[in-house]
């Protein structure tokens, strides 16, 4: 007599087999998978470090950018593929971008052959004219302090132009008088030029006590001389050597004293080494430089100040 014989059983271990293996594997890749997504993550700090270190240094000097990320880079635990791009956006040499790369290793998926896999990441940042001096940035020793001595877009430095950090002599009255044959002393205040000298002065000393924005500001009404109180307030100030912001105007109403209007354009971040108003020409010496502030920036023109973000 034949006698029948059940093989169903036989499947299950097969089955059992299989599906472990293929657990083994999912729970392989998910491992691997976790330690390239770290990998991955960190690159892009990297590249977000560098961006924002090199961006400091823009548009005055993309050599030094370019630098910079690289070694942010390699502070950070990484390496960047190939030279960071220095580019324009919305004015020269406003933009970098940087690609890190990092190799992430692997541990199960050697069964399959594969060591590591490589990542990487970009990410640029961009720097933007301010168009609005807040009052929160400014510092105890004056630092970031708007000063309301005007100088012209002529006097101002412009991007790319290599001449942030070099010492450089603003002169003012009397035998340099600014627009209209006044002293160059702008009324943040706009209070039809009746601001006092002595308030004027103030503001020199302690902060002006608001935000102040790009426009039309008017003149102080005064002459070619500096006021003794703006004097005594401008050597006090000189004596900390601080980097203040100046207002830059493109151009006046073409009145005198305190009729006179001035349009500001943008502001330029001055390193003050000294104040002489002994002589026939008053003279601010120092160094244009770069400020970062707050504000986010518009389609004002950049002078030095202005705000630093990343946009990929």
């Amino acid at each position: 007599m034949t006698r029948l014989r059940s093989e169903s059983g036989q499947v299950i271990p097969f089955v059992g087999v299989v599906l472990l293996a293929t657990l083994l594997g999912v729970c392989a890749l998910a491992i691997d998978m976790g330690v390239w997504y770290k990998t991955s993550r960190h690159a892009q700090g990297v590249a977000d470090a560098a961006a924002l270190a090199a961006v400091q240094d823009l548009p005055g000097d993309p050599a030094v950018a370019r630098a910079d990320a690289v070694d942010y880079a390699q502070a950070n635990g990484g390496t960047l593929d190939g030279t960071p791009a220095v580019t324009t956006t919305d004015a020269p040499d406003d933009t970098i971008s940087v690609r890190a790369v990092e190799q992430a290793p692997a541990f199960f998926a050697r069964i399959f052959g594969i060591d590591s896999a490589t990542v990487h990441a970009t990410a640029s940042a961009q720097v933007s004219a301010a168009s609005i001096i807040k009052q929160e940035d400014e510092s105890a020793d004056g630092t970031g302090r708007p000063l309301p001595l005007v100088i012209s877009v002529e006097s101002a430095p412009s991007p790319g132009c290599n001449c942030f950090g070099k010492p450089v002599t603003l002169t003012y009255g009397p035998s340099a008088a600014i627009a209209g044959g006044e002293f160059g002393l702008l009324d943040f205040a706009n209070a039809n030029g009746g601001t006092p000298p002595r308030t004027v002065g103030d503001w020199i000393a302690n902060g002006y006590p608001g935000d102040l924005a790009t426009g039309d500001y008017q003149g102080v009404t005064g002459n070619k001389t500096v006021p003794p109180a703006v004097d005594g307030a401008m050597q006090e100030l000189a004596a900390n050597h601080p980097t203040v912001v100046l207002p830059v105007y493109s151009g006046t109403n073409g009145a005198s004293g305190g009729q006179t209007i001035y349009t500001i354009v943008g502001w330029a971040a001055f390193k003050i080494d000294s104040w002489n108003a002994s002589g026939s020409t008053t003279t601010l010496t120092g160094s244009f430089q770069t400020l970062h502030t707050d504000d986010t920036g518009s389609e004002q023109q950049y002078f030095g100040v202005g705000s630093v973000r990343l946009t990929k």
